[in-house]
């Protein structure tokens, strides 16, 4: 809308110099601008002025979709959503992993489930057995953003370590032995993620909305990445 209405504006302003400057100032010259036909008169190209108005008024129409996308700059592709938990706690610098702006390689676990510390915690353990609160953020494997709980409200994921009916095998596997208050990276392999299917009543943490889900059950052989952050463990 905005670059319609500026790109109107600019017609109008050729129009009225076109129009009026040489009738009104005819000593005063009007000088060739990218992507408009201008003249320093109509006698000069041999057109009448109403021929000059209709021939502005024509190339305002066939260019304004190249002068809207070259002078404003609009992007074909817009980029992809930088991907970070919403409410990653950097302002911890002393408890991040490996001293301060470094993150660990990662780990591979038994499972193939691999992690790595963003921040360490501080707080309680997350065991077997215990109940723990995430906020996440997930990823595909090329990086591409899918879902979080920051969506539907800011819900984080609540369960109790160890039930498989309420958390995929690798997410679970992932978490332990991370500690309240920290933030880990975790890649879940595809045969330990939705291998039940995404969708509400399965394992989760299950993203809101029907695209979300789609683009985990259309694309169940790649892994997943995860960002969690543990928030309570009780």
């Amino acid at each position: 809308m905005m670059d319609r209405l500026s790109f109107s504006i600019f017609a109008i302003a050729q129009l009225v110099t076109h129009a009026f400057v040489p009738a009104t100032f005819p000593h005063l010259g009007v000088r060739r601008a990218t992507g408009l036909r201008m003249c320093s008169s109509p006698a000069d190209e041999g057109m009448s002025r109403g021929e000059v108005l209709r021939s502005v008024a024509a190339a305002c129409v066939t260019g304004s979709t190249a002068w809207s996308t070259t002078a404003v700059g609009v992007s074909a592709k817009a980029p992809a959503p930088v991907m970070k938990l919403p409410d990653d706690d950097s302002a911890k610098p002393a408890l991040r992993s490996g001293g301060e702006g470094s993150i660990p390689p990662f780990t591979v676990l038994p499972s193939g489930v691999q992690i790595t510390d963003i921040v360490a915690g501080d707080g309680p353990v997350a065991d077997t057995g215990k109940g723990v609160t995430l906020k996440w953020v997930m990823r595909r494997s090329n990086g591409y953003y899918v879902s979080s709980s920051e969506e539907g409200g800011g819900e984080p994921f609540i369960y109790r370590v160890g039930d498989a009916k309420r958390a995929i095998k690798g997410l679970d596997d992932g978490i332990r032995g991370m500690k309240s208050g920290g933030t880990r990276r975790i890649v879940v392999p595809p045969e330990l993620g939705y291998v039940e299917g995404c969708k509400d009543g399965n394992p989760g943490p299950i993203p809101m909305g029907l695209g979300p889900k789609q683009q985990i059950n259309t694309r169940n052989k790649e892994p997943l990445t995860f960002e969690v952050k543990l928030t309570k463990v009780r």
